[in-house]
């Protein structure tokens, strides 16, 4: 039902009112009917009553009028208040919204100032907007200083960093638009993935995102994003606005402050620079008043002083021009001096080529003296007299003095030029001293002089330095004092520790002495004391140059301490360990094996005793080479007890004696022997190809390097022994000199290959197992049966060759058992380090005969481990080698082209060959040399001169080395100048091998027979 109005209910009140007047009106006119009154009253009071009525209907209208207008008025107004209130109540609302705005940002402003950096208002923005307007997540990116479009993150609230880019680009993305146009962005309806809130109760992602510009003076300087659980509305917007504003303000301002706090350091370090520099111009200042007054004073002296400087100017002009002169004249002379250093330069160049060049003409006549001297002594057709000997001997040993000269010259002129090398060794001082003992006892003996050699015990007993030199220059001292030292006098040599680590060695001698004013002559070239033409001693004055030069490259020195009559001391003072800076010379890794240097000596005539084969009947024999007698004998009898034969020597070059005229199956070699020393009979006996394949055993109190034993020898025994070793030593010797091979292991995974070794094998008698996979080789050599040798491919099936080769030395019994690598596979670097760790040769597989790859396989099993001697060569192995003949034997009927332009060199060596059977064919010069080749077939080695007119050697060989049928053909060069470059440029163009003239013909024949072979 609807609402009656207030209005209405006034003018029903005023209805029923007026309406009840008019009811009572009427009722009382009706009852006046039946009152019994005169009719003049009753109109009277009836028109009084309707007067009153009338007036009060009046009345009441107008009170109804006026009471419906006081009523709309009243509306008007309530309507007003009720508009007025709801205006209040909105601006009220507003109000509260603005303090609520003002008061967020009072408090950001509070929080934010202070001096704080700008990622730390970033960083305390972001956090109180977001807890202020209860935003789940936020983030703040500021300008880059570094560049404009770059906007960095600079803090964040409740967001997951690593996922936040950490910084953004202006215009790219909604972040970047926003910067772009500074406007305010408002999302809705978030994707997914989008962003997300995490706490430790769940995640959610916010509904509603907010991204606001920062801008100030219209450019923008950061951005935020905010995300919402709930609607956003205009508040947060006027907020977020305002805020933005006053964050950019403060980031400015944060910056500018920073700009200016910078400035101010900078100002303030000025200002205190400027004080400094006001302090020191206040002194400056005083100082220059203070000179100011002098300057006043001096400035009648001054003037008293230009008369004397106008006359001074005067002469100092002359002098000048004089000066100039000089000048002139001084320029003059460093020109002229700088073209003779050329000139010297060149000289020192000329006279280097001049001695090498004189070296190969001296020594290409000196190697034929010294060949055909050799041929004569030796006596081979035995049809010369005593006489012809000796005299043949006497030009023999007067052509190696005459080496010696040679060598000397071309040390110096090696030396002069900077092409002197050293190699740098372990060297053994002990060693030295015994061998240089040993090596001027007899001179000693024989000038009744005595001589000590004393080393110092505290002194290391290996130094780095070149054990060569070091030898040179004290066998070259020693020979100096015996020579100037009369009979029954005194020479000493001592080894002393010196300081900073250095090695003193003193050659004292009780001689005639050097005057002082000659001490320094002696150490000049070609100077000597005495240099007169009546001197007693004679000598070519290059030994204490050579000494001295030698001394400096080494990192050392010479002093000379004498008296005339009182004798000398020359002290060569010596690093421990050699330091290639303190040294001028080229400075060479040892890597060779080991080498002694002693000069050699005629081999006395020791026992005669009847030669004999060294294969003829039991039992073997054992040559002892040691100068203990009581020792000796003890070997003799533990040899004898052993079933050896034994032979005995107590000198060095006797036991080398024997051991060429007997062929003994097997040595023991003391190492410091009278006459001769160990290491030099052993280079002897490896030198000489009959006895370089007899087994040597080793014997010292000193323990030389290892390598140097592994490399000679084929064991060592360290004094004093017991009787144990002495057993094992001889057990070994005999299983190197057993018979060799009866039981073969072929390791081969191809039938035909393996089947063709066996029939060769065979048809010598021995007795050949197959095996044709690894594990099968493994089984045949774990089952109890003995193999004296493994041929093994490297190439199987179930297994690589390498692996099985490091299974067989893993077993001991086959430890030591020769194993022969025969493959067709190309090896890198790597596997055939692996290999050679266990066994010495590869056998390439080719083409070849069997004949042929059991050649080289014969050769290989006679060169394992120094084993049988070449006497002993395996009768089993047929083919191309003959049984039981000598090695020389193989060069018989080989053809070779000798090119060489001096006839006397023709004429010697053709001799020596045709001694051995060998064919020659010769050639004048490299032209000849090639014509010969190619009209000649059949040539099995080329031995080319390298100085040779039209056609030189280099030449020569390179030129054979272009035609490939040549490509394999043994070049061995051959010259007399010796220089440090002649080896390289002489393999380089092509040859196999190198020698210097004079030729020592052992040598040659050994490298022959190498490279024929």
């Amino acid at each position: 039902m609807k609402k009656i109005s207030f209005k209405a209910h006034i003018y029903i009140g005023f209805s029923l009112l007026i309406g009840i007047l008019c009811i009572s009106l009427f009722y009382i006119l009706y009852q006046f009917r039946y009152i019994d009154i005169s009719h003049q009253i009753l109109d009277n009071i009836k028109i009084t009553i309707l007067i009153t009525a009338s007036l009060t209907s009046a009345v009441i209208c107008w009170l109804l009028v006026y009471a419906t207008k006081t009523f709309e008025r009243q509306k008007k107004t309530a309507l007003l208040i009720r508009e007025t209130n709801s205006n209040l109540a909105k601006l009220s609302e507003e109000k509260e919204l603005d303090n609520w705005i003002l008061s967020g940002l009072a408090n950001l402003d509070e929080k934010t100032r202070g001096g704080l950096s700008e990622q730390e208002i970033a960083t305390i923005t972001i956090q109180e907007i977001c807890k202020y307007l209860n935003a789940k997540i936020g983030v703040i990116y500021l300008k880059s200083r570094a560049d404009e479009n770059t906007f960095v993150r600079m803090g964040s609230y409740a967001a997951d960093v690593q996922s936040l880019r950490p910084s953004i680009e202006s215009g790219q993305g909604l972040a970047g638009e926003c910067i772009a146009s500074g406007e305010t962005i408002v999302l809705s309806e978030i994707p997914k993935n989008y962003l997300t809130v995490t706490s430790s109760l769940g995640n959610s992602k916010p509904e509603y995102l907010v991204i606001q510009p920062l801008v100030y003076k219209n450019e923008a300087v950061g951005v935020m994003e905010l995300g919402f659980f709930r609607k956003i509305d205009d508040t947060i917007l006027r907020f977020l606005e305002k805020a933005a504003v006053n964050l950019a303000t403060a980031t400015e301002v944060a910056i500018a402050h920073a700009t200016l706090t910078l400035l101010y350091e900078e100002t303030q370090q000025q200002a205190e620079e400027l004080e400094a520099q006001q302090e020191e111009l206040r002194t400056t200042n005083d100082e220059l008043i203070h000179k100011t007054h002098q300057l006043a004073a001096s400035e009648e002296e001054l003037r008293i002083q230009q008369d004397e400087l106008r006359h001074t100017n005067l002469e100092l002009q002359e002098k000048a021009r004089l000066l100039e002169e000089r000048n002139f004249s001084i320029e003059q002379a460093r020109q002229s001096i700088a073209m003779k250093a050329n000139e010297l330069e060149q000289s020192g160049k000329y006279k280097s080529e001049f001695l090498a060049n004189m070296s190969h003409e001296l020594r290409t006549p000196l190697n034929s003296i010294l060949i055909l001297a050799k041929l004569l002594e030796d006596n081979k057709p035995g049809n010369l007299l005593p006489d012809q000997l000796k005299y043949a001997s006497v030009i023999h040993n007067a052509g190696k003095d005459l080496l010696h000269l040679i060598n000397n010259i071309l040390d110096l002129s090696k030396i002069e030029s900077g092409s002197m090398e050293l190699v740098i060794e372990d060297t053994m001082l002990s060693s030295i001293a015994q061998d240089l003992l040993d090596l001027f006892n007899g001179v000693a003996n024989g000038k009744s002089i005595d001589f000590k050699v004393v080393v110092d015990s505290t002194l290391p007993p290996i130094i780095a330095t070149d054990e060569q030199r070091l030898r040179q220059i004290l066998k070259n001292l020693l020979s100096n004092a015996f020579k100037f030292t009369k009979e029954n006098g005194k020479v000493e040599l001592m080894f002393t520790r010196g300081a900073n680590d250095t090695l003193v060695l003193s050659v004292k001698d009780t001689g005639i002495g050097i005057p002082e004013s000659k001490q320094q002559l002696i150490f000049e070239a070609f100077k000597q004391a005495d240099g007169s033409t009546n001197r007693k001693f004679g000598g070519t004055g290059l030994g204490l140059s050579i000494c001295r030069e030698l001394a400096t490259m080494l990192g050392g020195e010479i002093q000379l301490e004498s008296r005339e009559g009182a004798g000398s001391t020359f002290t060569l003072i010596l690093p421990m360990q050699f330091k290639a800076e303190a040294a001028s010379a080229v400075v060479t890794d040892y890597t060779g094996s080991p080498t002694v240097t002693v000069p050699e000596q005629e081999m006395p005539t020791g026992p005669q005793v009847p030669p004999q084969s060294a294969n003829t009947g039991n039992p073997k024999r054992l040559l002892i080479i040691e100068d203990d007698q009581n020792f000796a004998e003890i070997l003799e009898n533990c040899a004898h007890e052993h079933g050896f034969e034994t032979l005995v020597a107590h000198q060095g070059d006797t036991g080398l004696q024997m051991a060429v005229e007997h062929l003994p199956d097997a040595i023991i070699l003391d190492l410091v022997l009278p006459a001769m020393d160990g290491w030099t009979v052993l280079k002897k006996l490896k030198l000489n190809p009959g006895t370089e394949n007899i087994p040597v055993h080793l014997m010292s109190a000193d323990r030389p390097n290892r390598r140097k034993i592994k490399e000679a020898a084929v064991g060592f025994l360290k004094k004093p022994v017991d009787k144990k070793s002495l057993d094992d030593v001889f057990e070994h010797l005999h299983k190197m000199t057993e018979s060799p091979l009866r039981t073969v292991l072929v390791v081969e995974d191809q039938k035909i290959q393996s089947d063709s070794l066996k029939t060769s094998l065979e048809e010598s008698g021995v007795d050949v197992i197959q095996a044709f996979t690894g594990s099968q080789a493994i089984q045949f050599l774990t089952s109890g049966e003995h193999f004296d040798c493994i041929i093994l491919d490297i190439n199987l099936p179930d297994k690589s060759g390498a692996d099985l080769l490091d299974e067989i030395k893993g077993i001991p019994q086959y430890a030591d058992t020769p194993v022969i690598i025969n493959t067709a596979m190309d090896l890198n670097a790597e596997m055939t380090d692996r290999m050679l760790h266990h066994t010495k040769t590869l056998v390439m597989k080719s083409d070849k005969s069997n004949s042929r790859i059991l050649d080289e396989v014969n050769l290989f099993i006679n060169r394992i481990k120094n084993g049988t001697p070449a006497a002993h060569s395996f009768p089993w192995l047929g083919g191309s080698l003959s049984k039981k003949q000598p090695l020389d034997n193989a060069l018989e009927g080989k053809r070779i082209l000798l090119a060489d332009d001096d006839m006397r060199n023709i004429f010697a060596l053709s001799t020596v060959f045709e001694s051995y059977n060998l064919i020659v064919e010769t050639a004048n010069n490299g032209t000849e040399a090639l014509s010969i080749l190619q009209q000649k077939p059949g040539i099995d080695l080329v031995l080319m001169d390298i100085m040779m007119p039209g056609m030189d050697g280099y030449e020569a060989i390179a030129k054979i080395r272009t035609h490939k049928k040549f490509a394999k053909l043994p070049i061995i060069a051959l010259t007399a100048k010796a220089m440090p470059d002649d080896r390289r440029l002489a393999l380089e163009a092509g040859a196999n091998d190198y020698i210097t003239k004079p030729v020592d013909v052992n040598k040659l024949l050994s490298l022959i027979r190498v490279w024929i072979s």
